[in-house]
């Protein structure tokens, strides 16, 4: 029924590429074989050999039960959970049984390109201060690739990004990462198993503040989208994401009121959430807050909040409110400012967004 996999004892590492183990880690839950079988041949098909492949079965179905217990490689050991405990709790159980000098995650639904590890290494192995490697992903619906692109970045800051993820999510697309071993032992951070959807945007949170993250230039996974889409799922996806957003924002104001932490969830939405002089009072709370705590670099700061903030107020919704913000001019001098500086990155991102997007559609990749 299921394609057999050969034994990897027959297969000899390649020294050239050998840098250390790689423990990838999967979990299991309910996912089509067929999408299953495809992304576990795509991790043993890696041309970097040196590597344990880690499947947690977290209430997994007896078809999906029966694969697993149909390959035949060392390199594979699968846990099972008692019960379903969820992706964060799995994950932190492979974390726990990992002996890899880099963890790498995969989806049970996605495809790894056959240089994906292999490249990863290479890039950590070059630059010893990376500590959280993602790459780009394509994404792809029935076998073939829709355009859509995840964690293209013309340039990556971490400095920015720090701010950034304090702010929202951004495109670094879990199943794309490649985490140094030794980074999470020293920091002693785990997925937080409260969250039940947006695991990786708080992990990023954590993972930034304390380490070093990067997105390798490359496509080198197929994110699979077919059954990824739901309300339900985007819904617990924002309630999630909010308290992400709600620890970032006890750095900077630990006192800060239900009235204060509504707006801020809100705040890198596109429309409006409360009175032009409330979301004011609160982006000068947050400076001012930056400033004593001492968190974040407190010229980015201020240039990625008022950059932001110029945005919003041109989006045509919030044109209402335009004649109230032009009455503060010192609120308008700064964003003015931040547009200055941060305007001809923001073109070329979305520029180079564009290419990527061309480049995906243009790749011909039909798994």
């Amino acid at each position: 029924m299921y394609s057999k996999r050969p034994n990897a004892d027959r297969i000899e590492n390649n020294p050239v590429e050998d840098k250390g183990l790689v423990s990838v880690l999967m979990s299991v839950y309910k996912t089509k074989v067929s999408y299953l079988d495809r992304s576990v041949k795509s991790i043993l098909d890696q041309s970097y050999r040196n590597l344990e492949f880690i499947i947690i079965n977290d209430g997994c179905d007896s078809e999906a039960l029966e694969y697993l217990e149909s390959i035949r490689d060392s390199r594979v050991m699968v846990l099972h959970n008692d019960h379903n405990m969820g992706l964060a709790a799995s994950l932190n159980k492979g974390i726990k049984a990992a002996k890899g000098k880099y963890i790498a995650r995969m989806d049970a639904d996605d495809y790894s390109l056959p240089e994906r590890l292999c490249e990863q290494v290479r890039y950590m192995e070059e630059h010893q201060d990376i500590d959280v490697l993602a790459c780009i992903s394509y994404d792809i619906r029935d076998g073939k690739t829709t355009g859509d692109v995840g964690g293209a970045y013309y340039k990556f800051d971490n400095t920015d990004m720090q701010i950034e993820l304090s702010l929202a999510p951004k495109v670094f697309p879990h199943p794309t990462v490649m985490f140094r071993k030794s980074f999470l032992d020293k920091t002693g951070i785990f997925y937080d198993e409260k969250f039940m959807r947006s695991q990786d945007y708080d992990m990023w949170a954590r993972c930034v503040m304390k380490g070093k993250l990067d997105s390798l230039q490359k496509p080198l996974l197929l994110y699979d989208v077919s059954d990824k889409a739901s309300v339900e799922l985007s819904e617990a996806q924002i309630h999630y994401s909010n308290l992400t957003k709600l620890k970032c924002l006890d750095r900077l104001l630990p006192d800060a009121t239900d009235k204060e932490k509504d707006l801020y969830v809100h705040m890198r939405e596109m429309k409006l959430t409360g009175s032009v002089d409330d979301n004011i009072e609160l982006v000068n709370k947050l400076v001012e807050g930056n400033r004593i705590q001492k968190i974040y670099d407190a010229g980015r700061y201020s240039l990625i909040l008022y950059f932001w903030w110029g945005r919003k107020m041109l989006y045509s919704e919030n044109r209402q409110f335009l004649t109230e913000f032009l009455k503060r001019p010192t609120f308008m001098l700064r964003v003015i400012r931040a547009y200055f500086v941060k305007l001809p990155g923001h073109l070329m991102q979305k520029s180079y967004d564009k290419k990527m997007t061309k480049k995906a559609l243009s790749c011909g990749i039909t798994i």
